[in-house]
C-alpha cells in the first residue's frame, strides 16, 4: 500500500487509509501488508538534515507515523518498508535492508524498490517487521560514471 502523508487539507489521509484498509483486510481474511514509509521518521543523521526534514514535512511525517502505529497494532501479517531518497536511477539489484538505522543513507532506484515491494508482499518474509531501506553506495561499487543525474 502507498500513501501519502497528510496535508494542511487532509492532515490524516495515510492513518485514516491505512485504517479502512486494515479493517477491510481482516473482515476479509486477507492477511499480509506491504506498506511504504519514509526513513526520515526514524533516521538520526545527518542531524540538521533530519531537524530540517521533520519541520517541513512535519504533518506528512506525523501522518506517515501514525500509519505505522495503526499497521503494527493490526494484527496481519505486516511489514513496514520505510525507504530512503527513491531515484530514476538504473537498478542495480537488491536493495540493502535493515531493521536498524542505516549505516550509511543512499538514494534507491525506484525500480529496486518496486522489486523489493513485490517481493515482500509475495512472501512472508520480514512480517511484523520495520525495515529500513537504502540503495547500494554507487561510488564503492564504480557505478557513479554514466549514471544518470
Amino acid at each position: 500500500m502507498t500513501v501519502a502523508g497528510g496535508t494542511g487539507q487532509d492532515p490524516h489521509q495515510a492513518a485514516d487509509v491505512t485504517r479502512a484498509v486494515t479493517t477491510a483486510m481482516r473482515e476479509q481474511g486477507v492477511g499480509r501488508l506491504v506498506i511504504t514509509s519514509a526513513y526520515p521518521i526514524v533516521a538520526t543523521r545527518p542531524v540538521a538534515v533530519m531537524w530540517v526534514l521533520r519541520r517541513v514535512l512535519a504533518t506528512p511525517y506525523a501522518d506517515t507515523a501514525e500509519a505505522e502505529r495503526i499497521t503494527a497494532a493490526s494484527g496481519l501479517d505486516w511489514t513496514i518498508v520505510r525507504l530512503n531518497r527513491l531515484t530514476d536511477h538504473r537498478p542495480v539489484g537488491p536493495p540493502h535492508i535493515s531493521t536498524g538505522l542505516l549505516d550509511r543513507p543512499a538514494g534507491l532506484s525506484r525500480t529496486d524498490a518496486a522489486s523489493l515491494l513485490v517481493d515482500l508482499a509475495e512472501t512472508r518474509d520480514h512480517a511484523r517487521e520495520a525495515l529500513n531501506v537504502r540503495g547500494h553506495d554507487q561510488s564503492r561499487q564504480g557505478l557513479g560514471r554514466g549514471y544518470p543525474p
